[in-house]
């Protein structure tokens, strides 16, 4: 949950919000990545990870911190297979990495969180919703994917840090390393900033995509995005003033930003594919929860 305190700036007007973005560019001089939340309250955290639950030993045991969640690859075994049976498209040129960013666009349960190189974009996001609860408001996140590289547990193999966002159209080798284990992953600590050069999905393209790549750890036990390395931190968020959304979404609507130029198409086959597969992981993933607490009720 974000704070009105906790904001670096809060935006009253359309004007503003560029006025903003552009000083705040020209200040680092890096490549910065923008993510649009409804809500203050909403967690910047995978949609893998929100019905995630601890594992945990016999009373008094020492255990390594680890949690349960839905099978990942298991969705993703049977997103790939219904993509090839139906022939929704053709996955010959891309890998697994592509898969997984266009699984992320669609639906499924990922760990990882889609962000935008475009303000405007991210813009239309946090106004995309209804009314706000008391002390709500609309939220753009600013990260620094090259920070947060350079203090990941990645490093080039020279051991020398990683301070740009990493593109992996040539590392499909680094799929599994990352997301077999996702309690055991470079990316625990902080996230892993990755993209693609490729245009292979509109969504992705129009939304100027880039991914963050999480562990399961991290997000689970402490707000990664407020960590302070050097006075400076990974992420920046600013407060948009729930009375200036409606006059803010006229710009949008006049710069033709709205949900047919973001998705192109709001329902496809692949949304429904995508919400089908989660929506049967997630059952069985709160059945073995279920079965699992049995365990421990007295008799």
């Amino acid at each position: 949950m974000v704070s009105e305190g906790s904001c670096t700036t809060e935006i009253n007007s359309f004007e503003e919000y560029l006025r903003f973005i552009k000083n705040y560019y020209e200040k680092s001089g890096k490549e910065l990545w923008y993510r649009g939340h409804w809500s203050n309250t909403w967690d910047l955290k995978p949609n893998l990870y929100r019905n995630a639950k601890m594992i945990t030993g016999a009373k008094g045991e020492i255990t390594r911190l680890r949690y349960s969640f839905v099978n990942f690859k298991n969705e993703f075994l049977k997103l790939k297979e219904e993509i090839l049976n139906k022939h929704l498209f053709d996955i010959s040129e891309l890998n697994d990495f592509h898969i997984m960013f266009i699984a992320q666009h669609y639906g499924l349960l990922t760990p990882t969180l889609d962000w935008t190189t475009d303000p405007l974009v991210a813009l239309f996001f946090a106004l995309d919703g209804n009314a706000h609860e008391d002390e709500e408001f609309p939220v753009i996140y600013i990260l620094k994917p090259g920070f947060s590289n350079e203090y990941s547990y990645l490093n080039y193999n020279d051991n020398s840090r990683i301070t740009k966002p990493i593109c992996i159209d040539d590392s499909d080798y680094l799929f599994n390393k990352l997301t077999d284990d996702l309690n055991n992953t470079p990316a625990n600590h902080v996230p892993i900033a990755v993209f693609s050069e490729l245009d292979f999905s509109h969504r992705i393209c129009k939304q100027s995509g880039k991914f963050t790549l999480h562990g399961a750890v991290g997000p689970l036990n402490y707000e990664w995005n407020n960590i302070t390395i050097e006075n400076k931190k990974f992420v920046d968020e600013i407060k948009i003033n729930v009375k200036a959304i409606e006059e803010i979404r006229k710009y949008l609507a006049a710069l033709n930003i709205n949900k047919q130029t973001i998705y192109r198409d709001i329902s496809t086959p692949l949304d429904n594919i995508c919400n089908h597969i989660k929506k049967q992981e997630l059952e069985i993933f709160k059945n073995s929860i279920a079965e699992a607490n049995k365990t421990f009720l007295p008799e």
